[in-house]
């Protein structure tokens, strides 16, 4: 019997070249299954998104994997669907060219880990935050690159990873209030100068 608050169990987990790891997000899935997402230090590559899925009655590793650019690439959050797959979001480093940045990255994966889609911006970006829509579409949101500065970034793809029509919203920086960079339950509609308006994207 445990008292309410108590600690029933808790897990270290140390990366394979045992440098610094970080775990940015968590979620639960209907098999009472957690998956967390975050980075992981890679020798001579500086980080990696890190994946891992543990137990919910123990916290044992069920499975890890790292997704690996050139780094750094980190995970920054994790959801689940009414299926138990799995999908998360962040930044993922592709080339080591001076001018080069990270782009945002999104991917599904199953519920053994195995990765069903992938995709990335064409811009520089951060994906900062993920969901899973009752129908299983999944919205994803963080900032992208503008002509000002970042821009509020959301993204809508099917069950399937595919982006659907009129998936994009790019909020001018300047129309952006603070509570704008946690979205994550629903959106009804934004207004704002320059974009399209999206009403009902997500139902709540």
């Amino acid at each position: 019997c445990f008292n309410s608050g108590d600690t029933v169990w808790e897990v270290t987990l140390d990366g394979e070249d045992h440098l610094d790891d970080h775990g940015h997000a968590v979620a639960v899935d209907g098999a009472g299954a957690i998956v967390v997402v975050g980075s992981t230090g890679v020798t001579g590559e500086d980080t990696n998104i890190y994946i891992v899925k543990v137990a919910g009655e123990d916290g044992a590793v069920v499975w890890q994997r790292d997704v690996s650019g050139v780094g750094p690439d980190v995970g920054y959050d994790v959801a689940t669907s009414s299926a138990n797959a799995i999908v998360v979001t962040g930044t993922y480093l592709f080339s080591l060219k001076a001018a080069a940045a990270a782009e945002i990255y999104t991917a599904g994966f199953a519920p053994n880990g195995n990765e069903k889609w992938s995709g990335k911006t064409t811009t520089d970006g951060n994906g900062r935050a993920i969901i899973v829509a009752p129908d299983d579409s999944v919205y994803t949101t963080g900032d992208i690159q503008g002509p000002m500065g970042p821009d509020l970034w959301l993204e809508r793809r099917d069950a399937a990873g595919a982006v659907t029509a009129d998936a994009l919203l790019v909020v001018d920086r300047r129309d952006v209030l603070p509570e704008a960079r946690h979205v994550a339950a629903a959106v009804r509609g934004v207004r704002t100068r320059g974009a399209r308006v999206l009403r009902d994207a997500i139902v709540a």
